[in-house]
């Protein structure tokens, strides 16, 4: 049969030429060669158009194809990019962190030299005058409470050495100790109330 012979896409062109091929016989006897040359042609139109469109469609495929591969090209381009950029803030993150856990000697508050710099403060504080070793003791109202005694829980009976390093505690009865007191006075100009 004719359309093992054409393959399975030319089906209705083959269709066509059965009908041309069977009017063949009986168009001699009737006489319409005119119609078969007709068909001829129509056969010819149709197999050419086919041929056309066949050659469109690959060359759109083609085009499918190309077009593709560039967005895939563009694809990779941008997020090339993008991960370049986001390897550039992740390096400038780090660099900061670095920078950050490399700081050796966080900043530190100095000690107040006195009780002067806040005159709303009532409590213990710890003082460091220039030039000496910090010790704690009680301000209010801006001042320095040299000694402090209002219940008889500390015995002031001490003797000199005691007296010169100070004792007691500033959050109860103590006295502030005269080497303390000397690094005070000899730093700025005091009033003793």
């Amino acid at each position: 049969m004719k359309i093992m012979k054409y393959g399975a896409t030319c089906a209705i062109v083959l269709v066509l030429d059965m009908v041309i091929g069977a009017n063949t016989v009986f168009g001699e006897t009737i006489g319409s060669c005119p119609k078969r040359e007709q068909m001829l042609c129509k056969k010819r139109d149709i197999i050419s158009l086919w041929k056309e469109l066949s050659h469109e469609l690959g060359e759109l495929k083609e085009e499918m194809v190309n077009i593709n591969e560039t967005v895939n090209n563009l694809k990779k381009d941008e997020l090339g990019e993008l991960k370049q950029e986001i390897d550039d803030i992740k390096e400038a993150l780090n660099d900061v962190k670095k920078e950050i856990l490399g700081i050796e000697n966080p900043i530190q508050i100095p000690p107040h030299m006195d009780c002067s710099g806040n005159r709303s403060f009532t409590g213990v504080r710890t003082i460091q005058p220039h030039g000496q070793n910090a010790f704690r003791a009680y301000c209010s109202g801006g001042c320095v409470y040299i000694a402090r005694r209002f219940d008889g829980s500390v015995d002031f009976y001490r003797d000199w050495v005691e007296y010169q390093s100070g004792f007691g505690n500033p959050e109860g009865e103590y006295f502030i100790g005269l080497d303390n007191l000397h690094g005070l006075v000899t730093q700025e100009k005091y009033k003793l109330r």
